[in-house]
């Protein structure tokens, strides 16, 4: 029971680490005056899935891999043929395609706080904001599984 304490403890721990440390912070993020065709160019050569989209330096929305592929699958959208009009159109005409922000984490918020957001909307990633939104990180549930990931390798060298 002793040993089964123990590492309940250390699981815990990693619960309340704090979303600063484990938050990425080399972000690449597009204008929402820019183009559905740049976002795009970009997160196909970063191998992006989510893209932050910005008004300056403030957080305005997330542009998910999947809605721009269901676009490109519904054909309103082809990356490959001259970009088309629709291409060239500013992100801020995209509102079906960019999510709002309605959650997000403060990088001094617990690592729970960002598990509870995302289990309950299954969310896939969250912003990390200052108090002025500012965005200063984004962290995924890829993150958080690299994360619990480690800690169980750590646990099981123990």
């Amino acid at each position: 029971i002793n040993l089964v304490s123990n590492y309940f403890w250390r699981f815990v721990m990693i619960l309340v680490n704090k979303i600063v440390d484990l938050m990425n912070t080399n972000l690449f993020t597009i204008d929402i005056d820019d183009t559905l065709h740049n976002a795009y160019t970009l997160m196909k050569s970063e191998n992006l899935k989510h893209l932050p989209v910005v008004n300056g330096s403030k957080i305005v929305g997330m542009l998910c891999e999947s809605k721009v592929k269901e676009y490109i699958l519904r054909k309103i959208y082809e990356p490959d043929q001259n970009y088309g009009e629709i291409a060239q159109n500013p992100l801020v005409e995209f509102e079906n395609i960019v999510d709002e922000i309605n959650h997000f984490v403060y990088p001094e918020d617990s690592v729970q706080k960002a598990v509870k957001i995302f289990t309950k909307y299954k969310a896939s990633a969250l912003a990390v904001v200052d108090w002025d939104m500012n965005l200063v990180g984004i962290v995924t549930n890829t993150d958080l599984l690299l994360s619990y990931h480690s800690l169980l390798e750590k646990l099981a060298q123990n």
